[in-house]
């Protein structure tokens, strides 16, 4: 069941971006089907193709059927202004409401707000690509996870996870403390890594403070599971270019201080 929804999902989106005109009339038809002559469409019918931003899915079509029995309604406008009973709307329509939930788009904060640093020196995260989409560059050890925007989020979370704990064994067999990727100018493109894929929103706030879309392998992010599946669990750690380099760290070991540039730090077995 979970490799027949994946590969429904992955089919899906691609037949949207490569049919975007036919999926429209496809998925419109849907929800035609769903709501009955009585619903303008026009509420359903967004400007930009599918998948240019993410779709709106209803499980269960719950939404459509509540509007098909006339117990609910829809309106499509730019909210003007709160009033005492409710919100008006641009067109001067005012909606009665006893309750409003706000849901005008989402705010990205990467790692939580932190701020990040290698040996004292700041680094800005937005000027960094990532290895394999799941190390981020020049910072030792660092394993930061972007989600699919076109699929489950947890999907790539679970690859990544995979790979790190890959990684972390390999470098244990191998005595290796760290892990650092490189890359060059070249390797860096002008996207962050979920710009160039859709347009909404709250992808273009958060352009200053998400990495870049590599310009090629290993530092391309695909968001396509099948190609991350055989990236992340069936190729080997060692790919062949210096991309990623390990070695061991030069200072005391014993230096307790040292131990917390590095969240992987091997010290006397233990992690």
């Amino acid at each position: 069941m979970r490799a027949r929804n994946i590969a429904l999902q992955r089919g899906s989106y691609a037949f949207c971006r490569r049919y975007p005109r036919l999926a429209r009339k496809v998925l419109l038809g849907l929800v035609r089907a769903q709501t009955g002559k009585g619903v303008d469409m026009r509420h359903f019918s967004p400007e930009y193709k599918p998948w240019d931003q993410r779709l709106c899915v209803v499980p269960g079509g719950d939404l459509f059927k509540v509007l098909k029995s006339g117990k609910a309604s829809i309106a499509t406008d730019h909210i003007d202004t709160f009033t005492a009973d409710g919100i008006r709307l641009r067109s001067g329509e005012e909606l009665k409401a006893d309750i409003v939930v706000t849901a005008t788009g989402l705010t990205v904060r990467l790692m939580g707000g932190m701020a990040l640093t290698v040996d004292g020196e700041p680094v800005d995260v937005k000027d960094r690509v990532l290895y394999k989409a799941v190390l981020l560059e020049g910072v030792p050890n660092m394993s930061l996870v972007i989600g699919y925007t076109n699929a489950s989020w947890t999907l790539k979370a679970d690859l990544a996870a995979d790979y790190t704990a890959r990684l972390l064994a390999h470098m244990r067999r191998h005595g290796h403390d760290i892990a650092t990727p490189v890359a060059s100018d070249g390797d860096r493109s002008a996207f962050s890594v979920m710009g160039e894929a859709l347009t909404s929103g709250y992808i273009a706030r958060a352009d200053e403070v998400m990495p870049r879309q590599g310009t090629r392998d290993p530092w391309r992010l695909w968001n396509n599971y099948y190609r991350d599946r055989a990236l992340l669990q069936n190729s080997p750690l060692d790919d062949g270019p210096p991309s990623l380099r390990e070695g061991r760290r030069a200072t005391d070991r014993a230096d307790p201080r040292r131990l917390t540039a590095s969240p992987y730090h091997r010290n006397r077995g233990r992690r």
